[in-house]
């Protein structure tokens, strides 16, 4: 209220909003005069706010075995059996006052083998007072007992490969016997047996998956070896009993295939053709 009626008062007057920490109010009286002014400061310091709770709190894919409540601090989940790690992005956190702040643990492997815990810190605006969440984290072993692909070297395989199907025919070009076959396993945590080295000689190869829970069936896939039939369709000798080769190619080549035995007589009725094959499993005709 002005010592003067007739004076103006101006600036932080009536309600005002005050925030946590240091807050100044000026206020401006304008004599009547309009020229003299005095201006009257009011300094309040409201303490920092020290909730250090969350609102909301869930992990990507997963419900809580427990209900989420603001001042419970423990909770129980189970992930997926391929999730082998957590990470911050997979937390959902939300203070209660957004000008408290939210530290996570590092990206964490899951172990099978025990419960994992993972911690998310809140830490209020008054920077003192503190809360930690705590995640207690099941991964169970997996059960996943197949290949994602098979890789050949020096043989190929049919039909193409599909997780599903567990027999299939490994051909090694012909003139050669030895190969390498790889298996690699779908989940990481999975062992393949059988990968290696090998021969026609073997005739017949497994390849065999176990998967991280050791009560889940090994899964076998079966390769049958096989040798490519021979694409060799050439002569290692051509002769025409009787009469001998004339021309340009007297001699038989097997790279030339065009040859000639002259003029015969009108008495000759049959001739006898001579061939031998470089493949033993071809056919003359």
């Amino acid at each position: 209220i002005p010592a003067d009626q007739d004076a103006i008062v101006s600036g932080k007057i009536g309600n005002q909003s005050i925030a946590t920490g240091d807050n100044k109010y000026v206020i401006t009286v304008t004599a009547q005069d309009g020229e003299t002014k005095l201006d009257y400061e009011i300094n309040v310091e409201r303490a920092k706010n020290d909730d250090a709770t969350l609102r909301l709190l869930s992990v990507n894919g997963v419900a809580f075995n427990e209900t989420f409540s603001s001042t419970v601090f423990d909770y129980t989940l189970t992930v997926d059996e391929n999730k082998l790690s957590i990470k911050p992005s997979d937390i959902n956190a939300i203070p209660k006052d957004a000008k408290a702040k939210i530290t996570y643990d590092p990206e964490m492997l899951l172990s099978t083998d025990s419960i994992n815990y993972y911690k998310i810190k809140v830490t209020a605006e008054d920077g003192v007072t503190t809360k930690t969440y705590t995640l207690g984290i099941l991964r169970p072993k997996s059960t996943d007992n197949k290949l994602k692909e098979v890789i050949l070297t020096g043989a190929s395989l049919s039909p193409n490969f599909d997780p599903d199907v567990k027999e299939y025919t490994v051909i090694v070009p012909y003139g050669q016997t030895d190969f390498s076959i790889e298996g690699k396993a779908n989940a990481s945590t999975s062992t393949v047996y059988g990968n290696g080295d090998y021969s026609l000689s073997n005739k017949v190869i497994n390849l065999s998956v176990a998967a991280e829970d050791p009560n889940t069936d090994i899964n076998i896939y079966k390769f049958n070896i096989v040798e490519a039939k021979s694409n060799d369709a050439s002569l290692v000798d051509l002769n025409v009993s009787g009469y001998p080769f004339k021309g340009d190619n007297p001699t038989f080549i097997t790279s030339v295939t065009n040859y000639n035995i002259g003029d015969i007589e009108t008495s000759v009725k049959k001739l006898r053709v001579n061939g031998t094959t470089s493949n033993v499993n071809a056919k003359l005709n």
